[in-house]
């Protein structure tokens, strides 16, 4: 960091009214990161040396505030991924990257990467060791599954978005083991239209290899959180009656965009009978799923099916289904890290890990199989702690 002002804010300059402004700003940012004070703080310094500057020379001073703005916005952050400190607690992030496989057969399954971020860094790794990791026995195992337009990075970011919106810091929960299953989704058109069609059909066929992945993660049930179009890859492995073998999941799905030809096929969804509890956060005003629904109708002729009119057509297999309607407290703006940040969403997921490791750790050791139909819906109420629909945040 001291490089960085270093490099924009010089000690010499020509003009000595500008040079003694641009030190005071140099120093006030180094001051600011090394005592780690907050982000508002460094931005009204900013602004009222870039106001104090502009007498003199109005470009200096806007260049001045935007690269000290940024420098220290940097710090205070840590953007970067090299500066972040890790998982708090015994907590684990793990990847698993299907993005090279293209079936469910051996070679397909050899395709998978695995990687670990330790120390402040991703650190490849063999799938084997996160298999026979020891330590997850006694974690609860949280599997997120992004969607669309992702690529390997911001298959990373999102996870990390995600961990440490809902896990970092948090004592009421078990240790976790976060694994963050990534998958190729990148845009491959430029006909939105088409191009949803070829993910949602890769979605539905990589069903298989996510199926497969999680029988290696051990006996105890995971928790899976599916985003946007990940929640069509969950759908499609757990149909997959032959090749899923382990115990009912608890799954989390948040903006939820499904396949129309999958979801509306009777047949398959009758097989999708491995989800012990679902918890569905719906919001009407995603500028993102109403496309995805435009998108569909042209495909197919008809929007995709949401999980309310999923429930009374199989009512045996997905479980008990709750429904949180949080339209009035989400942003119309599709993004992982907005969804995470809002506090009824924070909640409900700790609380389903809380109870999955509970029952996990009960007398029967047993979740259950998805019983009678139970649906549950709840309207999340604008607080003064939660997020308006028309806020202005930066995504990615």
């Amino acid at each position: 960091m001291s490089f960085f002002c270093n490099k924009f804010f010089p000690p010499s300059c020509k003009d000595g009214t500008i040079v003694e402004t641009i030190n005071t700003v140099r120093r006030r940012c180094l001051e600011i990161l090394s005592q780690q004070r907050q982000f508002g703080s460094a931005l009204t310094n900013v602004l009222i040396v870039a106001i104090v500057m502009s007498r003199n020379s109005a470009w200096t001073a806007i260049r001045s505030a935007m690269l000290s703005l940024a420098t220290v916005a940097v710090g205070a952050t840590g953007l970067f991924a090299d500066e972040r400190t890790g998982p708090a607690r015994a907590d684990e992030i793990w990847l698993v990257s299907a993005r090279d496989c293209d079936c469910a057969t051996e070679p397909g399954l050899s395709l998978l990467r695995c990687e670990r971020f330790c120390e402040g860094r991703w650190i490849e790794t063999c799938c084997n060791e996160l298999c026979s990791n020891k330590s997850g026995i006694n974690m609860e195992t949280v599997v997120f599954v992004h969607g669309y337009l992702t690529d390997l990075q911001g298959a990373r970011q999102m996870g990390q978005e995600v961990y440490e919106n809902v896990f970092s810091g948090r004592c009421e929960t078990a240790p976790v083991r976060f694994i963050i299953w990534a998958w190729k989704s990148e845009r491959e058109t430029r006909r939105p239209i088409q191009d949803f069609a070829i993910m949602s059909r890769r979605a539905n066929s990589l069903g298989e290899i996510f199926a497969l992945t999680l029988n290696q993660l051990g006996p105890r049930p995971p928790v899976v959180i599916a985003y946007s179009l990940g929640t069509q890859v969950v759908l499609s492995a757990l149909a997959q009656s032959t090749l899923y073998q382990g115990p009912p999941i608890q799954l989390v799905a948040i903006a939820a965009a499904t396949d129309c030809g999958f979801a509306s096929n009777c047949q398959q969804m009758s097989n999708c009978g491995d989800i012990a509890r679902s918890v569905v956060f719906l919001n009407n005003g995603d500028r993102a799923i109403r496309a995805a629904k435009l998108a569909c109708r042209v495909t197919y002729g008809h929007s995709f099916k949401t999980f309310e009119s999923l429930a009374p057509m199989h009512p045996d297999q997905l479980g008990q289904i709750e429904i949180i309607d949080i339209t009035s407290v989400a942003s119309r703006r599709h993004s992982i890290m907005l969804y995470t940040e809002i506090p009824i969403v924070q909640s409900s997921i700790r609380a389903l890990v809380a109870q999955n490791f509970s029952s996990c750790n009960s007398a029967t050791n047993d979740p259950g199989r998805p019983g009678a139909l139970v649906v549950k819906f709840q309207t999340a109420r604008l607080t003064s702690n939660a997020r308006a629909p028309n806020d202005v945040c930066s995504i990615r």
